[in-house]
């Protein structure tokens, strides 16, 4: 916009030119300001989808060992993306991103756990050990957040309620 207005202010451009630029301008900017606040918002949802998987994968082993059928029913909802019955059999296509967290998550966490229980490492060579698959972890994680972003997913919040141990919510 500046180079447009130098450009009249020269002479170079007439009034007419320069407010049809100037108007297809600051329809772009304000396009582009949307187009920016779209893609934050898409990143929010992304990071807090894999936060909200991970979790998933952590707990739910443990979730579905307690005698609340609504916690059950959360849990089997969100397990998978599609559901659908054959005639004797219930098929369902498990979640991407829980795909994609058992596939990536699940050795870090077996890698780790070998670490913390090998005691002949000192406590620096573990710790050291330990950065290497917080490093690992952290190219994985923006990969998977890269990937919910481009597909659009979500993923639910479990969340234990804190007033009743029997009540769940999706928070």
């Amino acid at each position: 916009m500046d180079a447009l207005l130098g450009m009249r202010m020269r002479d170079l451009i007439d009034d007419e030119v320069y407010k049809t630029k100037r108007s297809q301008l600051v329809l772009e900017r304000e396009r582009l300001h949307l187009a920016l606040e779209e893609v934050e918002v898409g990143t929010d949802q992304a990071r807090d989808a894999n936060l909200n998987a991970v979790e998933y994968m952590r707990y739910a082993k443990e979730w579905l060992k307690q005698e609340d059928v609504q916690m059950k029913r959360l849990i089997a909802e969100n397990f998978g993306t599609e559901y659908t019955w054959d005639g004797e059999n219930l098929l369902l296509k498990p979640h991407p991103l829980l795909v994609k967290v058992k596939k990536e998550y699940k050795p870090l966490e077996a890698e780790y756990e070998a670490i913390e229980l090998d005691k002949t490492l000192s406590e620096s060579q573990k710790q050291e050990r330990i950065g290497g698959i917080k490093t690992k972890w952290s190219g994985i994680w923006e990969l998977n957040r890269t990937f919910a972003l481009r597909h659009r997913l979500s993923f639910v919040k479990i969340a234990p309620s804190r007033q009743q141990s029997t009540d769940y919510s999706l928070a």
